[in-house]
């Protein structure tokens, strides 16, 4: 299973392209993206499995989401970056659909 997001890239001021990513809850063992109106706790989240309507949260609505870089490749020297990042914060300089 693939978790991260395939039509959504988030470029951060670093340079750095943050990707959505699907989190396991472990006490219920969902895997979902979590967005966020406020707050950066699992209880402030909203877990959504499709996509689609995560997609729809973050763009339409300006809600905050999970994101992280894609995983290192054995030559590649980049650090990991993983938050809660919303299109409209500072550090969140573009975004595009892919």
């Amino acid at each position: 299973m693939d978790k991260f997001c395939k039509t959504l890239k988030l470029v951060h001021e670093s340079t750095d392209i943050l990707y959505p990513v699907k989190v396991k809850n472990r006490e219920s063992g969902l895997v979902a993206f979590r967005v966020f109106e406020q707050g950066n706790k699992k209880t402030d989240c909203i877990e959504i499995e499709d996509e689609a309507t995560m997609l729809e949260y973050v763009l339409k609505k300006s809600y905050g989401v999970r994101a992280r870089t894609l995983p290192i490749s054995s030559s590649g020297h980049r650090k990991k970056r993983e938050g809660i990042y919303k299109i409209a914060q500072c550090s969140i300089i573009d975004h595009q659909l892919i």
